[in-house]
């Protein structure tokens, strides 16, 4: 089931999505219209499982953000079985919250009317004009929450599983193509796209079946150096790109090609290595740029070539062009750090590895972890760090872990 969240700006919609999917995805700010993308995630209840929408405010007005925004809504609760309409119960119903109502009934779907910011118990409104069904709630506090949570899983008639899918994470620096990208990938106009750099301030995310495997795709805000954040919701909006990180399983690192990759683009790359996720690195917007793909990726390669094992990838998100092909090198790259290899296997790479330097000897090696590949490996004494890194390039040949940060933990005899 999944269940939508509208309502004219500054209702206090961002704190209720927390509130259910109980943490912190949506960027919450006094500031009116600082949600202008859908934000999805997972919820549970009671063992039931149900994806959300955020959505940004409702604002009727005939700017282009607006009107993007207003699709946005569309196409979330098109997307919807249930819409959890929200109001502020402080001021009451106002003529925007009636217009936006009449907005989503048209959308012939079950609608749950959400009165938000009654932060004391037992804080109701009165005189509310709906016909649906009320919930006086207080997002900050979580009153009356556990009731609006039974309410809204109570058509799910069977306990439902989170499904196992890839998690593909769109990282960069503002203004690169990461929505453009999102809105190629899904084939519809996803995000909303500005030349305005920061248009993106939420994670959103959607889901697709490529080569019959599910991916969801993850856009996020640009990341810029902390000296050039010059707002409090920018701030929160690359922290919550940055924590986003160690819950995906391979990031797409976005660049701009005609510009070239930056010391921010490096700094990117080290950052995802060290939370160990899979890494395909993506120089966009060839179709701006006098040089051949070729020419690109020899200047990509040889910029990042303290990573010659990461793929690369150049794209053009506006145009389409190898963005199939990069899906299928970030599947790759994922299909290989979830391999579980077999001891015998392992022993066989044992068998023909020079063995360390001096009296030292590999007594044993088995693989701990995936995504990313952990080993555990036993020797009679500490293994000198050049000899970690010949030992992870022959993993990678030997069994072609391309794309993937690989673990060694050393055991050794006192």
């Amino acid at each position: 089931m999944i269940v939508a969240i509208v309502g004219r700006p500054n209702v206090g919609k961002s704190t209720v999505f927390n509130r259910i999917v109980g943490r912190r995805l949506a960027i919450v700010h006094p500031s009116p219209g600082v949600t202008r993308d859908r934000v999805f995630a997972y919820a549970e209840w009671q063992g039931k499982v149900f994806g959300i929408f955020d959505t940004g405010g409702f604002w009727p007005d005939k700017d282009l953000l607006s009107k993007e925004i207003a699709n946005s809504i569309s196409h979330a609760c098109q997307e919807s079985d249930l819409i959890l309409f929200v109001i502020d119960g402080r001021v009451g119903v106002l003529p925007l919250d009636m217009e936006t109502y009449r907005m989503i009934r048209k959308q012939n779907r079950r609608i749950i009317i959400v009165v938000n910011k009654l932060d004391n118990p037992g804080q109701a409104l009165e005189n509310i004009p709906f016909r649906e069904k009320v919930f006086m709630v207080s997002a900050v506090h979580g009153h009356g929450f556990f009731d609006l949570l039974d309410e809204i899983t109570a058509g799910i008639e069977t306990v439902e599983r989170r499904p196992e899918h890839l998690r593909l994470l769109i990282l960069g620096r503002p203004n690169v193509g990461k929505s453009t990208l999102l809105n190629q990938i899904t084939g519809m106009k996803r995000a909303v796209v500005e030349p305005t750099p920061g248009t993106t301030r939420d994670p959103l995310s959607e889901f697709i079946v490529f080569q019959k495997k599910r991916i969801e795709i993850i856009d996020t805000a640009g990341i810029r150096r902390k000296s050039r954040i010059n707002s409090e919701i920018e701030f929160f909006s690359v922290i919550r790109a940055l924590r986003l990180i160690p819950g995906s399983d391979v990031v797409i690192l976005l660049f701009d090609g005609v510009e070239g990759p930056v010391k921010q683009d490096l700094r990117l790359a080290e950052l995802v290595l060290l939370r160990g996720r899979g890494l395909v690195i993506a120089p966009n917007k060839i179709d701006l740029t006098r040089k051949g793909q070729d020419e690109v990726l020899k200047m990509t390669q040889r910029i990042f070539r303290f990573l010659p094992w990461c793929p690369v990838v150049p794209i053009s998100a506006l145009k389409g062009t190898n963005v199939n092909s990069m899906l299928k090198v970030a599947l790759s790259t994922y299909e290989q750090g979830r391999k579980e290899l077999e001891a015998g296997l392992l022993k066989k790479f044992l068998k023909d590895l020079p063995p360390p330097p001096g009296r030292n000897r590999i007594l044993g090696m088995k693989q701990t972890g995936t995504l990313p590949p952990v080993f555990e490996i036993k020797t009679r004494e500490r293994l000198p760090e050049n000899y970690l890194r010949f030992l992870r390039r022959k993993l990678r040949e030997f069994f072609q872990f391309s794309g993937q940060p690989i673990i060694i933990r050393p055991r050794w005899r006192n």
